[in-house]
């Protein structure tokens, strides 16, 4: 008789996921188990299948380029914060990525997963498969997924009833969510994933505080500035300006979880004209306060190794 497929928490059990730290969180009534690991690149790994309905979320970005494939063909995309990847259940699936994304994976049994999507839409294959093909934004789905993690962390009776009322929200989400080539999809890969786009994104990271004008930018990698902003909005989905913000809010995540620095050292640090302005913009981007994002992702997951307390 064929071994009964393993579980995500097996990949984390057996050292398998490419991750520098990672905890893991598990609801009492077993609907889900999120981890929030700090990945390590990947110069590209192959992983079985699983019993899991895997829904991953990029926490922390650094904008690199990342090779997937879940069935449908290699796909190239920018991982930016808040894509959310979808790999079904049963899927084998090919991950290559150059950066160190904090990622809030959220893993739910097949057959809860298959429960949950035949009360959406009936159709759970063909609804996952096309969920699969690409990375999604939705900013409501990654606003759950932060406060399905955070409530975790608490004993309450409610926890329970909330958690199975935020993954039943989120898979409705996903499931209307529509079909059709992503902001920054291998569709468009133009000059971004080249050299021109890292030499662009490395001037703007080095600039935060002082941020490029778009003809500085546009001249570095020898394109007219119309030229480049057509180019770099068709293929990310996104203005310079609006790029460079979430550069600034990606550093801001990084000092938030990393440092006690105070939020006004950090909008200065930053180049935000005043904390209340950083405030406005980190909730406008994040969906929440920058006091409240610490308070959720500020605890260090554990070191990777034999992790006290996975589930079976």
């Amino acid at each position: 008789m064929a071994a009964a497929p393993s579980h995500f928490t097996s990949y984390v059990k057996e050292n398998l996921l490419p991750i520098t730290q990672i905890e893991v969180r598990e609801s009492a009534n077993r609907d889900a188990i999120l981890a929030l690991a700090s990945h390590a690149p990947s110069c590209g790994i192959s992983y079985a299948p699983v019993d899991d309905l895997i829904i991953s979320i990029v926490v922390e970005s650094q904008h690199s380029p990342v090779v997937r494939d879940v069935g449908s063909g290699r796909r190239t995309f920018v991982e930016s914060p808040g894509c959310i990847l979808v790999t079904p259940p049963r899927t084998a699936s090919y991950w290559h990525f150059e950066s160190t994304p904090l990622v809030l994976h959220i893993t739910v049994p097949t057959e809860r997963a298959e429960h949950l999507l035949d009360v959406h839409v009936g159709t759970q294959a063909d609804t996952l498969t096309r969920l699969a093909e690409r990375p999604l934004y939705d900013s409501l789905i990654s606003q759950l997924a932060s406060r399905m993690w955070s409530s975790l962390a608490d004993t309450a009776p409610h926890t329970n009833t909330f958690i199975t009322n935020a993954l039943n929200t989120l898979l409705a989400i996903l499931c209307h969510e529509r079909t059709g080539a992503p902001a920054g999809g291998s569709s468009r890969r133009g000059w971004l994933v080249s050299r021109h786009f890292k030499h662009v994104t490395t001037l703007m990271a080095n600039r935060l505080h002082d941020p490029p004008s778009v003809h500085e930018m546009a001249s570095s990698v020898g394109l007219s500035p119309d030229h480049f902003l057509r180019s770099f909005a068709a293929v990310t989905g996104r203005t310079p300006h609006q790029w460079l913000t979430e550069m600034r809010i990606e550093k801001a995540k990084r000092l938030l979880r990393e440092t006690q620095m105070p939020t006004t050292e950090i909008a200065l640090e930053l180049g935000f004209s005043s904390p209340g302005h950083f405030s406005s913009r980190f909730r406008q981007v994040v969906g929440m306060a920058p006091t409240v994002w610490r308070h959720t992702f500020a605890n260090q997951p554990q070191e990777t190794g034999d992790q006290p307390g996975l589930p079976a």
